[in-house]
């Protein structure tokens, strides 16, 4: 990206979107008819600074509970699930045999999926309950302390028989 002359800024939330009226500006092809306003955060001070962009095109590629979509009023069509997924990258303590290849578990905790990454770290995909990691009220999920305890907790219950440990992430 760097060679093109593009970054990912980060951390940035969208506070604000809205689409021209203005039907002589969404017809023309050298008009930015879409305003975005935008929060960049300093992880340092909390501190937000605010942002507007203009922009011809908005692509919303923010997953299954999309703040574009809902800003626009646009509905999710398609099949759609209830499962609620953690994933983490870790170097975990197991004896469980398969670790080091992609592998796709299924029990009654739940399912997991193991993907290999560099080094000894594996990417952990891991099917959460529900009711422990959705914030009823928004139906997103909860990133709080609480929650990751749950999380490194749930982990382990689809490894049973075998040992699993987090070590290190």
């Amino acid at each position: 990206m760097a060679q093109h002359n593009l970054k990912v800024d980060r951390p940035v939330k969208p506070l604000a979107i809205e689409l021209s009226q203005d039907q002589e500006q969404l017809r023309s092809l050298s008009s930015y008819p879409i305003k975005v306003t935008l929060a960049h955060l300093d992880g340092a001070t909390d501190v937000e600074k605010l942002e507007v962009v203009h922009a011809k095109y908005v692509v919303g590629a923010d997953g299954a509970h999309s703040w574009v979509r809902k800003a626009f009023g646009i509905t999710m069509d398609g099949d759609q699930t209830n499962y609620v997924w953690g994933v983490v990258d870790m170097v975990p303590d197991t004896d469980f045999p398969d670790i080091r290849h992609r592998a796709a578990i299924h029990s009654t905790n739940g399912s997991l999926m193991i993907i290999p990454r560099e080094s000894e770290k594996v990417r952990l995909y891991v099917q959460l309950s529900g009711e422990d990691f959705v914030d009823p009220g928004t139906g997103r999920s909860v990133k709080v302390n609480p929650v990751r305890r749950k999380f490194s907790k749930s982990q382990g219950r689809h490894l049973i028989p075998f040992i699993y440990l987090p070590c290190q992430t």
